[in-house]
């Protein structure tokens, strides 16, 4: 018979010691945990930059309320700065009457006419105005410090008279009104509203006597309405007249 005789391979490159497997795996874990926390420290980062990130802009707009006179009712007239933002859709006024909760006055389009004359109030009342421009979802883009209004009891009536007359300067409107008995009057405003066109102011007059303003500048066929204010020297109003109405002739 023959002999097998058993030859031992030789293994290729070192045997890998117990000790060595066991630093590998140490090292693979250690490998994982830091990349771990440095993702973290990334997000940490991350979310510190967004609480330093400045929001979106909100644009400051310019409001102005005070009492007003407009066709012989009382109310305060608000008027309001355009907002720059292209994605202004619209305004929205509010009023706080007395410490009461916000109440939404008006919404207006932002092609519409950037005021409103609040009639929806009473004497005497503390009132607190504020506007505000929104997007198309309603979303805030401009808003205006609040606005203080104070609605007094006190204010005089005044009588006045329109009537179409001549002079030596020409055919017009003659109005007349009685003299203020305020002691607070520094002034008057006379207010024109041709057909339907908005009020414009066509006279101041000091306190000199002279309690009358002839129009000349009238629009054949047109309805004239005019009405005048006395004034305080912060531009209150402290005694109204009028309106009255003078429909001038279509010419010949």
């Amino acid at each position: 018979m023959g002999t097998f005789v058993v030859r031992r391979h030789k293994q290729f490159g070192p045997r890998s010691s117990p000790v060595v497997l066991v630093m590998g795996v140490v090292m693979a874990l250690l490998c994982a945990t830091v990349g771990v926390a440095d993702a973290q420290g990334r997000r940490a980062e991350d979310r510190q930059i967004d609480l330093v990130r400045p929001a979106s802009a909100v644009e400051t707009l310019r409001l102005g309320c005070k009492p007003d006179f407009v066709d012989g009712q009382r109310g305060v007239l608000c008027q309001w700065s355009e907002a720059t933002n292209a994605h202004t859709r619209g305004y929205q006024l509010f009023r706080v009457t007395d410490g009461s909760a916000r109440e939404l006055v008006t919404t207006v389009g932002v092609n519409g006419r950037r005021g409103f004359f609040d009639t929806d109030v009473s004497a005497p009342s503390s009132l607190v105005y504020g506007v505000v421009s929104v997007n198309r979802s309603g979303r805030l883009l401009g808003r205006s410090a609040p606005v203080h209004v104070q609605l007094g009891q006190d204010i005089e009536q005044l009588r006045m008279m329109c009537a179409a007359d001549s002079t030596d300067v020409g055919r017009g409107i003659l109005c007349r009104w009685s003299e203020t008995t305020q002691p607070g009057a520094r002034g008057y405003l006379v207010y024109r509203i041709v057909g339907s066109h908005q009020r414009q102011v066509i006279a101041r007059i000091g306190l000199d006597g002279r309690n009358g303003y002839f129009d000349t500048d009238t629009v054949p066929g047109a309805l004239h309405t005019y009405g005048v204010t006395a004034v305080d020297a912060n531009g209150d109003v402290v005694a109204v007249g009028g309106p009255q109405q003078v429909r001038w002739p279509t010419a010949d």
